[in-house]
């Protein structure tokens, strides 16, 4: 049987070539700029906790056969300091004849020194692993959502998709699309019950965000969740440049909604692909204002030349999301275990801030490219 340890720095590339078998289906040696980016959010990160490590999983001979990655987030919950561990990237190497490996490092990890323990994206497998140990499963923090914007455009899309190809048959689909506008319209009926444009809620103003403009609107939007993030300056800083980086998902788009007062409403970031879908990492916003801040979202992806977009949801978007049109399927789970029942009645109620930058998908390793 195996040895469950710490992540070691001498493990980078045989962890790096084992996460690019098991999660990319390629026999390959992992490229060193993987390798890297591997040890950057698994050693570097500035708010990384010493007694949160991520885990491997070591053969007999020392080979590397399974892994668990941990980086750690400082949380917040009425007077309450916090310590989040966030599982990501949980591998084990098909060749590994030990069935409990996995539940190993899933126990290890719920054994560390943090309060609450989440993994935002959890497969089936891992799901089963979480609930064996007691973990909770979060239905409304599972949910990914989608609306379309351009009918025939999105299904084009989709269908180019499928079949490989490369060329867009954008002019024509735009034209099915107004057709199909057309014909409705002569029946009396919407198509689909997409916004009008330009649609801007009496007294709200969308505007692109810098580095700096993002930071300060998540500050200020936080704290509308009892259970929340309590960002340093470099974590922050590292979280977004990081995000930005989704070469799969196009170029990013990050915007600040305020009000008529000048205060935060909102903020999302998304992704946009050429003559494509956009995807949204994380929606924020005030809790009363949530509709609007979507309104202004899902107009500025359709301005953009979007043909949908969608993301994960979170409990407060979801009655919002169904008003506009949007549908709902659930691929990954939100799983979640903490120590104070508090903080965990927190998250079963939707009142917490998790998904996005308060799980597994800022990093890189979700959506650039990297092999």
């Amino acid at each position: 049987m195996g040895e469950i340890r710490a992540l070691e720095r001498a493990d980078l590339q045989e962890v790096a070539d084992l996460l690019v078998r098991v999660f990319q289906k390629r026999d390959a040696t992992a490229s060193a700029e993987m390798r890297d980016y591997l040890g950057t959010i698994s050693l570097d990160l500035p708010d990384r906790h010493p007694d949160i490590t991520c885990l491997v999983y070591a053969g007999s001979d020392g080979a590397i056969l399974g892994f668990l990655g941990a980086y750690t987030q400082r949380m917040q919950l009425g007077d309450q300091q916090l310590i989040a561990a966030i599982g990501h990237s949980l591998a084990v190497s098909p060749d590994l004849s030990d069935p409990t490996a996995g539940a190993r490092l899933c126990r290890r990890l719920f054994q560390g020194a943090q309060d609450l323990t989440i993994s935002d994206r959890a497969n089936p497998v891992s799901t089963g692993l979480w609930r064996s140990l007691g973990g909770d499963v979060l239905p409304f923090y599972s949910l990914d959502w989608r609306r379309v914007l351009r009918p025939v455009e999105a299904a084009s899309h989709r269908l180019r998709r499928r079949l490989g190809l490369l060329r867009p048959s954008l002019p024509l689909a735009r034209t099915g699309d107004r057709l199909l506008a057309q014909l409705a319209a002569s029946r009396g009926q919407p198509l689909l019950p997409q916004p009008e444009l330009p649609l801007k809620p009496r007294g709200m103003h969308r505007r692109d965000a810098d580095r700096g403009g993002m930071m300060e609107a998540l500050r200020a939007l936080a704290g509308e969740d009892a259970l929340h993030p309590i960002w340093s300056d470099a974590g922050l800083e590292l979280q977004l440049d990081h995000a930005l980086q989704k070469k799969d998902f196009g170029e990013p788009v990050q915007q600040v909604v305020t009000d008529a007062g000048g205060r935060f409403a909102g903020a999302y970031i998304y992704h946009l692909a050429p003559m494509g879908e956009a995807a949204v990492l994380q929606v924020f916003s005030r809790r009363a204002l949530a509709g609007q801040v979507l309104d202004h979202l899902l107009v500025d992806a359709l301005e953009r030349g979007a043909v949908a977009i969608g993301g994960r949801a979170q409990p407060r978007l979801i009655e919002p999301l169904m008003e506009r049109g949007a549908v709902f399927s659930s691929v990954a789970r939100c799983v979640f275990t903490a120590r104070d029942p508090l903080v965990l009645k927190a998250a079963r109620e939707g009142d917490a801030m998790l998904g996005g930058l308060v799980g597994e998908a800022w990093p890189r390793l979700h959506g650039d490219r990297l092999q």
